[in-house]
């Protein structure tokens, strides 16, 4: 996995390795910022959005079928053929590939070899040594962290928001919830 050197920089990689035509996996822990990243990566982009629940892997292609709408029932390779034709030049983006049951799982990785899609996971062995070209997303830097903090609860004082900024150590969900008053 690559590492990028910041928030900016990766969505500019991504970007550009999707362009060119390449699967793109974005790995981190939860509350990251996988998906926000995500989201920045494929704004300009038409995108068919499949979201993989923990709760419902034993419902096979359930993210693929409720992005797409119809019910998928044939082998991976032909669902993935299926999928590939119906994209229509959209971008796929399946969110927390790592909760997806197995057949979605092989969906992907054969659909990595063939198209440019967008994955979040946060496990490696979600992607697997399959085609995609895979980014860590980082946590943020002290200077980050103390910027979304100061947008969110500009209430806060400096030596505040420095507390919740050492207690999330970079993650941008656990700062949110902690300055919200969350315990850890």
């Amino acid at each position: 996995a690559s590492s990028t050197g910041g928030p900016d920089r990766m969505v500019r990689y991504a970007r550009e390795l999707l362009a060119a035509g390449r699967a793109v996996a974005l790995l981190g822990a939860a509350g990251i910022g996988k998906t926000t990243a995500a989201a920045r990566i494929a704004c300009d982009h038409k995108i068919v959005q499949a979201q993989c629940l923990g709760a419902l892997t034993s419902m096979p292609y359930r993210p693929l079928s409720h992005a797409f709408g119809s019910t998928f029932a044939d082998a991976p390779d032909a669902v993935a053929t299926e999928v590939a034709a119906r994209l229509d030049g959209r971008l796929l983006v399946i969110e927390d590939l790592h909760w997806a049951d197995d057949q979605t799982r092989q969906v992907a990785h054969l659909l990595a070899d063939r198209i440019p899609m967008l994955v979040t996971s946060r496990s490696p062995t979600a992607v697997g040594q399959s085609a995609f070209e895979t980014i860590d997303v980082e946590p943020l830097d002290d200077a980050s962290a103390d910027a979304l903090v100061a947008a969110a609860h500009p209430e806060l004082s400096a030596s505040g928001r420095a507390q919740l900024t050492a207690a999330a150590a970079g993650n941008p969900l656990m700062l949110l919830h902690l300055a919200r008053g969350g315990a850890i």
